[in-house]
């Protein structure tokens, strides 16, 4: 009989079909954590710009105190009371009188009384450069600026009659606009000018002493985290002047142009930034505004004053953008972020401090006068020489018309947008 050999039963085979879900199944599995990173990506918080840089700063700050000199007043580095008064602290009063100023009535010829909850304001116009309704409209604008609310306004024989309340709807404000050309018959545009004395901080003595004397109207620069800012700030502050943060920034040529210590430089993150001038501003919190030292290249980057401008906002300080460069974006991003903002028009003791310079800037000044509101001049403390050069600069500005007032006080003269 013939032999059979067993042979080993063979392996099934899947079906076509049953391959293919096989091979499928690393690929459903793919797509299917793609769709919930997808789905977890669009519902989860938004997160700001700059967040993730304020969390960092918060952390870091205790690792950076050691870095920061003791000051002399009781405050708090982290005390958010460091802020300048808000306008809403100001009240009505002040924002009629700085609509006033702007409208360009003498103060000597507003009238203001009082009587229980009512305060009334009769104030003349010049028929000759404003109308009623552009009066009304910057009355309105600066006391709802201050939180306040138009109750009423009529308009009878060439007056207008304005009613405002305050916040608090406690008091009510009556203001009677009218027209009287007697009091401007003799008027003379005034020339305005800020003078700014840069690079306070380090000197003191007699030196120090000497510029304290100077017109009260004239502003302080100081340096930050220098041996004399604080009590120099301090002094001329108790005086009744107005000082400002001399913030250094980076110029085009360093390291072989060096700005000194704790510069704003290009290359720090915007928590670094913002932790800086944080740190400034807890130091010289009577100043009310900065002021670049150098930073011919620090302003004219954009990313590097939106960090310095937010801080400045927070702290509601204004800039003045000291012009070291031409092509400075300071001033526009201020503007931009609603930081109040003011330019350099001029150095006073560029390039010399000689007779020669003196005519050609006062000259410039009284040029660039005729068609402006107002214009800012710096100058520097460095010597004597600078002290008395200034002293004789002011004499001769007030010989030529100049009235000279505070940075702050410019914005008296910028009149406010129309909404």
């Amino acid at each position: 009989m013939p032999r059979y050999r067993s042979r080993a039963p063979r392996p099934r085979k899947l079906s076509r079909g049953k391959r293919s879900k096989a091979g499928s199944l690393p690929i459903y599995v793919f797509f299917f954590l793609a769709c919930v990173i997808v789905i977890w990506w669009i519902i989860k918080p938004f997160t700001p710009p700059g967040s993730a840089d304020m969390y960092v700063e918060d952390t870091d700050k205790d690792s950076r105190t050691s870095q920061t000199p003791k000051k002399t007043s009781g405050r708090s580095k982290t005390d958010p009371d460091i802020q300048q008064t808000s306008p809403q602290e100001e009240g009505l009063d002040h924002a009629i009188q700085t609509a006033a100023v702007k409208l360009g009535i003498p103060e000597r010829s507003i009238r203001r009384s009082a009587k229980g909850n009512d305060v009334n304001y009769r104030l003349p116009l010049d028929p000759n450069t404003v109308d009623l309704t552009f009066a009304n409209m910057i009355f309105k604008g600066e006391v709802e600026k201050q939180q306040g609310k138009l109750i009423s306004g009529e308009e009878r024989n060439r007056r207008q009659y304005l009613k405002f309340s305050d916040q608090e709807k406690t008091t009510t404000y009556n203001l009677e606009l009218f027209f009287d050309d007697s009091i401007y018959q003799n008027k003379v545009a005034d020339k305005v000018i800020a003078i700014v004395v840069d690079d306070f901080g380090n000197i003191s003595g007699d030196l120090l002493r000497q510029f304290h004397q100077i017109d009260i109207e004239v502003c302080f620069a100081i340096f930050p985290e220098e041996p004399n800012s604080v009590q120099t700030m301090q002094t001329a502050v108790n005086m009744g002047r107005e000082c400002l943060i001399h913030v250094p920034m980076e110029p085009l040529g360093y390291p072989r142009v060096n700005p000194g210590k704790n510069a704003v430089f290009v290359h720090l993150k915007e928590h670094e930034i913002r932790r800086l001038m944080k740190r400034f501003i807890s130091q010289m919190h009577l100043c009310k505004g900065i002021n670049n030292h150098m930073g011919s290249f620090a302003t004219t980057d954009e990313t590097t004053m939106q960090a310095v401008m937010s801080v400045l906002k927070e702290h509601d300080l204004y800039l003045l953008d000291s012009r070291t460069s031409n092509v400075s974006v300071a001033h526009t991003v201020a503007q931009r972020m609603r930081v109040d903002s003011f330019r350099n028009d001029v150095f006073l003791d560029a390039p010399d401090l000689s007779s020669k310079s003196m005519e050609a800037k006062l000259a410039q000044c009284i040029q660039m006068a005729s068609n402006r509101q107002y214009i800012v001049a710096i100058t520097h403390c460095h010597t004597e020489k600078h002290l008395e050069y200034l002293q004789e600069f002011i004499r001769r500005l007030k010989k030529e018309g100049f009235v000279i007032v505070p940075v702050s006080r410019l914005s008296a003269f910028k009149l406010p947008p129309i909404s």
